[in-house]
């Protein structure tokens, strides 16, 4: 992933310098999915990290490490058939397993992990209509508080941090142009809520404003076996500028 903006520093007042930031972010996940009955499958994602910070022409940072792992279940309720979509309910649970934002110097160092335990919960819908298939998600993640901090930060020494929950939809169409190749659209909404933070020795907590974010992906899928294919997608976002993911997936059957 890739991500830019300006950012300011306040030098000797009334001095003040705008510099741009660059932030590239490469993720290599192993993901492990196995069936325990026709409807209902389990999932295992262990995220490896490479975050690249860098701020004006000088000062910049790097981090390998552990991301965060993902449980997850999906279950098929129902089996579709006729007019019907076909529905799948999907639980994850985010493990705060990577480098956490709130366990560094976030003056020196970068994190690869959230630092929070968080839930999440969707439903899915795809209805396949030849040679099209149409799909579409809504989605909620919670995450837990995280308390007895200890950060030292320019403000004093962060305590508590109780985030906001999220969000979401998405919906998009893939196109197959023969037996082995297809393309894909989609075009995604989350909205977060506010995120609390408190200082020691500080009465009042600082109240972050809701954000809105939205994204537009496209991608291809290639078979190259029964049992293997590649699959390979761009990301942007709508609402903020310079920003661009690039996604790589080999699925492989056994």
């Amino acid at each position: 992933g890739y991500q830019s903006e300006d950012t300011i520093d306040f030098l000797e007042p009334p001095a003040l310098r705008v510099e741009r930031t660059i932030n590239h972010s490469i993720t290599n996940t192993i993901s492990l999915d196995y069936a325990l009955f026709n409807n209902l499958g389990l999932s295992l994602g262990i995220p490896f990290k490479y975050q690249y910070d860098k701020t004006g022409s000088e000062y910049s940072r790097d981090v390998t490490d552990l991301g965060d792992l993902s449980l997850g279940l999906s279950l098929q309720p129902i089996k579709a058939g006729g007019i019907l979509p076909n529905p799948i309910i999907n639980l994850n649970l985010n493990l705060p397993t990577g480098r956490s934002p709130y366990e560094i110097n976030p003056e020196e160092d970068l994190s690869t992990g959230s630092g929070f335990y968080s839930m999440s919960a969707g439903v899915s819908f795809s209805r396949t209509v030849d040679p099209m298939i149409a799909f579409g998600n809504l989605n909620c993640d919670y995450k837990f508080a995280l308390n007895n901090i200890g950060q030292r930060q320019f403000n004093g020494i962060l305590d508590q941090v109780k985030p906001g929950m999220s969000i979401g939809a998405s919906m998009g169409m893939g196109y197959s142009l023969s037996y082995k190749a297809s393309v894909n659209i989609s075009v995604s909404y989350s909205y977060s809520f506010e995120t609390k933070y408190r200082w020691e020795n500080v009465a009042d907590a600082l109240t972050t404003g809701t954000g809105a974010s939205a994204g537009l992906s496209i991608g291809t899928g290639w078979a190259l076996s029964p049992t293997k294919s590649i699959s390979i997608g761009v990301g942007t976002s709508l609402t903020s500028s310079d920003s661009v993911s690039f996604s790589f997936r080999m699925p492989i059957k056994f």
